[in-house]
């Protein structure tokens, strides 16, 4: 998977507030894409208007290409800091379309470095495959607040804040509107087209008032592709049930709905085996193993489960 698929957001900016369509959301992550891990730096980015084009389902001309930039400008976003300080800034510092080469050319506004270069922790990682499909930017915002808590498998928002982050207009506050525009609407899309499957929305109420709601969800293996596994599972240690010998995943193979096939190296001789393991199984050493750290888990046990090393 190359690093272009991949929008990289820490914490903070993914939990802030602003206002913006679908589309508008979909070109902002894909120009956050383009950075690079080793990046000290924004460095002026482009990105061709067919690419733009193909990737929002519309056809852009250059006057509509122009308003359509022109539109992300007016809105900024609002990133809440430590001790109640608060950052208001552009995407962007500016975009140029040159015309020569049918491109536009961007760079990313200074304000935003921390919060997008050099990421170590806490941060979400979004797949753009996952979300061009969508139409509606509720669904996307949502989908990434519960993708910073995937290993969890819950979130919980109050109610007024919530629609405070998403800026939904004031005839969504009442929560009926909202639950059917924008929960449900999100839900339909992040279980069609994501690898996130929101399995209940729970309403906490005080009085006859909803407050809070809680979002629990799950791995969503019908969306999983063979990329996906590989760029999660390349370098996890496992152990081998049989010869209690390490091994470290290299290669996902194929996946045949219910296993995953996969090539691992030994450490110490470097030779290669293939492995089978239930996807279930998988997902569970995501949740609890760590990539590179030396802590193994066993591969199978007599019941196709993971079991931890002791």
């Amino acid at each position: 998977m190359s690093n272009r698929q991949i929008a990289r957001q820490d914490y903070q900016l993914v939990n802030s507030r602003y206002k913006l369509t679908a589309n508008e959301t979909k070109l902002i992550l894909n120009a956050i894409s383009e950075i690079q891990m080793h990046d000290e730096a924004f460095h002026p980015y482009r990105i061709r208007v067919t690419d733009i084009s193909e990737e929002l389902g519309r056809k852009q001309n250059h006057s509509r290409l122009k308003e359509f930039c022109e539109g992300i400008f007016k809105k900024p976003v609002h990133i809440p800091k430590e001790r109640g300080g608060w950052l208001i800034c552009n995407w962007f510092s500016s975009i140029e379309y040159l015309a020569g080469s049918g491109e536009i050319q961007y760079k990313i506004s200074d304000e935003l470095k921390p919060y997008l270069l050099d990421l170590k922790q806490r941060f979400v990682k979004t797949n753009l495959r996952h979300i061009l499909p969508m139409t509606s930017e509720y669904a996307i915002r949502i989908y990434q607040l519960i993708k910073e808590r995937q290993k969890l498998g819950e979130r919980s928002f109050d109610l007024a804040e919530l629609q405070d982050q998403l800026q939904v207009p004031k005839s969504l506050h009442v929560y009926a509107d909202f639950k059917r525009k924008v929960l449900n609407v999100a839900r339909k899309q992040i279980n069609q087209y994501t690898d996130l499957e929101i399995t209940e929305i729970r309403e906490i109420k005080r009085g006859r008032k909803v407050v809070e709601i809680v979002l629990s969800f799950a791995h969503n293996p019908r969306n999983v592709e063979l990329a996906d596994l590989q760029q999660i599972y390349h370098g996890l240690a496992v152990i081998d049930p049989k010869t209690e010998e390490l091994y470290e995943i290299r290669d996902i193979v194929y996946y045949d709905g219910g296993n995953i096939h996969y090539d691992a190296k030994h450490l110490e001789t470097k030779e290669y085996k293939r492995f089978t393991i239930k996807m279930e199984t998988f997902w569970f050493l995501l949740d609890m193993g760590e990539s590179r750290s030396g802590r193994g888990w066993r591969v199978l046990d007599d019941d196709g489960n993971a079991v931890p090393m002791h």
